[in-house]
């Protein structure tokens, strides 16, 4: 007896990895008929990059609040500092007998400014590493990123 059933259409496979962490990838797969519509696989696609960039920016959130602390801790560290060398540049200045207005000169100079500058520089990043958090934990929690990627 001859089946009358006709043999399914082959299938169109797609694979897709991921790095969630430095050590940790995933890889997505996904079929469509061979003779779906291009909106279908894009569709799909839309579908499989939401997913893996959220966990994705599961993998990250971790990492950035360990960066964010160990930031604010360095920061707090540096700004001590600071007022340390700022307190022994005018304590030398007064030891020393000199007359005058206290001011920085040649490397006290040099050594505040550098300190002042890596300051900045800190409070930068810890804005940055703080933006990347939020947006990693929106993402993480379902957050729709697709309008982020275009």
């Amino acid at each position: 007896m001859p089946d009358d059933k006709e043999a399914p259409a082959p299938a169109l496979g797609f694979s897709i990895e991921a790095k969630l962490t430095q050590n940790r990838t995933v890889t997505a797969q996904f079929f469509v008929e061979r003779d779906c519509e291009k909106t279908e696989i894009d569709a799909q696609l839309d579908k499989v990059m939401s997913a893996l960039e959220r966990q994705e920016a599961k993998g990250l959130v971790k990492g950035l609040k360990i960066t964010l602390e160990r930031d604010k801790k360095t920061l707090e560290i540096q700004v001590e500092q600071l007022g340390t060398l700022k307190a022994s540049y005018e304590n030398e200045w007064k030891s020393t007998g000199r007359r005058g207005e206290y001011r920085l000169a040649g490397q006290q100079l040099t050594n505040v400014n550098n300190v002042t500058t890596s300051i900045s520089g800190l409070k930068d990043r810890i804005s940055q590493v703080e933006r990347d958090l939020k947006e990693c934990e929106a993402m993480a929690n379902g957050a729709d990123s697709s309008a982020d990627r275009n």
